[in-house]
């Protein structure tokens, strides 16, 4: 890991993305149904994010993710993220 990290939160307002617009890029290219209240809770917790969500989400903010902040804990757990 390096050692500059930014946040979930972050990255998203980085591209100018809203928690919704997320909630339905998630849906269409990736067919994973996660509400806009389930992005904002893993901006305030993503320590138990699936491995394939934070990939998509790594690709859809533009940043490898190794960069982004998952939290102390994290084990980027490798359950599955199900598609719809």
């Amino acid at each position: 890991m390096n050692g500059f990290q930014i946040t979930l939160a972050a990255a998203r307002k980085n591209r100018s993305l809203s928690q919704k617009e997320v909630s339905n890029i998630l849906k269409e290219k990736y067919g994973v149904k996660l509400s806009r209240q389930a992005i904002q809770r893993y901006e305030k917790d993503s320590s138990e994010i699936s491995l394939a969500l934070s990939e998509y989400l790594s690709e859809i903010y533009e940043i490898p993710k190794d960069y982004i902040f998952f939290g102390n804990e994290s084990t980027l757990s490798y359950t599955n993220c199900q598609p719809a």
